[in-house]
């Protein structure tokens, strides 16, 4: 798995566009939604390398940033 630094914790539920009273179902729903819409595979068809590679740093974000929130909340 990938280290990623430790946010603010108000920048990680403004990745997924939630508030932090969002609930732990709420956030893993969001995830899996998240994942699914900028997933790398989904792209790889495209011949837009920028678009591309933006997709995948979003991608990268959303993984960090759920790790981070699972760690902080004991998910």
């Amino acid at each position: 798995l990938h280290s990623f630094p430790t946010r603010r914790s108000s920048d990680l539920y403004e990745i997924f566009g939630l508030p932090r009273s969002a609930g732990d179902d709420e956030i893993r729903a969001r995830y899996r939604e998240l994942i699914s819409k900028y997933h790398p595979d989904k792209f790889a068809g495209l011949n837009d390398p920028e678009f591309t590679r933006l997709a995948a740093k979003k991608f990268e974000q959303i993984q960090g940033a759920y790790e981070e929130l699972k760690r902080q909340r004991g998910m």
